[in-house]
C-alpha cells in the first residue's frame, strides 16, 4: 500500500532492522456482536466483546461492552452509556485490549499508577472552557487508576492517585465552578462522596508503608489493623459501585461535552480571573504557618486542606505564568504539603493504636 512513498520506505528500514526479531507476544479472540443506536441527533455504536486476550499459555477473559461515538455529541454517548450501565450493572474501565495484552505478556497485572499533569490552559479561554479543561486534566489522571482498581489489579500507589486526582477535581469544582453554569451540586457531591470513601482505606495503606516501619525500626512490636477492618477489595467494589460510575460519567459529560471557546478580545484575561483566588490562599496559609504549632488538630488540617487547595490551583495556572519563578513556588508547596502529610499521618495513627491498646 505504501511502496514507493517516503513513509514505505522508512517501514521498510524499521522492519529490516528488527531482523528475526519480531515475535508473537499477545493476541486477540473475540467475538463482536455490534448495534447501532440513535440518541438525540448523535449515532452510538453498542458493542459486546467476548472472548479471551491470550500470551503464550496465559489467558486473560473478555466480557465487555464498548460505546464509541459515530457521529454527533459526547452528551448523548454519555447518556446512552449511563442508561447501560444503570440497566446491566456496568462499571468503567478505559484500559484498551492492547494495554492489557502488553501486561499480560509480560506477566503483569496493571500498569504503572498514572500522575498528574498540569492543565495547558490557554491565556484566552473562556472561563467555561478553562474549568472543563481543569476537568478533563483532573479526569485524564483519575480514569486510568480508578480502571485498575475496579479490575481488581492495582496497588496503593493507584489508590493514592485516584485520590489525588480526585482533590483535584475537588478543588477545580469548589474553587472554579462558578466559571460555568453547567455545574450541579450533583456534579459536586458525587467527588465529594467518592473521595470520602476512599480516605479510610488510603490511610491505612499510607501508614504501612510509611509509619509503621518508622515505629518498628524504633523498637515497636510488628502490628497491623485487622484483616476486618480493611477488606482489599473495598476500592474494587467501590469502582464498580453503579453510583461511582454515574459519576464518572457525569465528570466527562461535562469535560468533554463543548468545544474549547476563547473569550471576546476585552474580557480580562485568564490568569487575571485566577489570581485574586490563589492570593487570598496564599494569605490564608502564609499566615497560619506563623502560628501552627499552637493550632489544635482542627485548625492544622483545615490549613493542609487550604495548602493542597493553593498547589493544585498553582499548578492549574503554571502555564500560564513565567516558568521559572512558577515551577520555584510549586516546588515550596509541595515540600510543605509533604511535611504537613507526614504529620497528618502521625496524627490519623494514633487513634488507632489507642483503640488497639484497649485490648492488647
Amino acid at each position: 500500500l505504501h511502496d514507493g512513498t517516503p513513509e514505505g520506505q522508512a517501514l521498510q528500514a524499521a522492519l529490516a532492522s528488527a531482523g528475526d526479531s519480531l515475535t508473537l507476544r499477545f493476541e486477540t479472540d473475540v467475538w463482536r456482536t455490534r448495534r447501532e443506536l440513535r440518541a438525540g441527533r448523535s449515532r452510538v455504536e453498542v458493542a459486546l466483546d467476548l472472548g479471551s486476550i491470550r500470551a503464550g499459555t496465559a489467558t486473560l477473559p473478555l466480557h465487555e461492552v464498548e460505546f464509541e461515538l459515530l457521529a454527533g455529541s459526547v452528551t448523548d454517548l454519555v447518556t446512552v452509556a449511563a442508561r447501560w450501565a444503570a440497566r446491566h450493572h456496568l462499571w468503567l474501565d478505559t484500559r484498551s485490549k492492547a494495554e492489557r495484552g502488553h501486561l499480560l505478556a509480560h506477566g503483569k497485572s496493571a500498569s504503572p499508577a498514572t500522575k498528574a499533569r498540569s492543565p495547558l490552559l490557554q491565556a484566552r479561554l473562556d472561563p467555561d472552557a478553562a474549568l472543563r479543561c481543569l476537568v478533563r486534566s483532573a479526569l485524564q489522571h483519575v480514569l486510568p487508576n480508578a480502571s485498575a482498581l475496579a479490575a481488581g489489579a492495582a496497588g496503593p500507589e493507584h489508590l493514592h492517585q485516584a485520590r489525588v486526582g480526585l482533590r483535584r477535581l475537588r478543588c477545580a469544582l469548589r474553587d472554579f465552578g462558578a466559571w460555568s453554569s453547567d455545574i450541579d451540586d450533583n456534579v459536586v457531591a458525587g467527588a465529594r462522596q467518592l473521595f470520602g470513601q476512599l480516605s479510610a482505606a488510603r490511610d491505612r495503606d499510607a501508614l504501612a508503608a510509611g509509619l509503621w516501619p518508622l515505629l518498628e525500626g524504633a523498637g515497636a512490636p510488628t502490628w497491623q489493623l485487622d484483616a476486618g477492618a480493611t477488606p482489599s477489595c473495598e476500592p474494587t467494589a467501590l469502582f464498580r459501585h453503579a453510583a461511582t460510575t454515574q459519576s464518572l460519567l457525569q465528570w466527562i459529560r461535562f469535560a468533554y461535552g463543548r468545544a474549547d471557546v476563547l473569550a471576546d478580545a476585552e474580557a480580562p484575561k485568564l490568569g487575571a480571573a485566577g489570581r485574586p483566588h490563589l492570593r487570598r490562599l496564599h494569605r490564608l496559609v502564609r499566615r497560619a504557618g506563623k502560628d501552627f504549632e499552637r493550632m489544635d488538630v482542627a485548625s492544622r488540617h483545615r490549613t493542609r486542606k487550604r495548602l493542597k487547595r493553593l498547589r493544585y490551583g498553582a499548578e492549574f495556572f503554571a502555564a500560564l505564568w513565567p516558568a521559572q519563578a512558577w515551577t520555584a513556588y510549586q516546588l515550596r508547596l509541595r515540600q510543605a504539603q509533604e511535611a504537613l502529610g507526614a504529620l497528618q499521618d502521625v496524627e490519623a495513627a494514633e487513634p488507632l493504636y489507642r483503640e488497639q491498646a484497649e485490648h492488647d
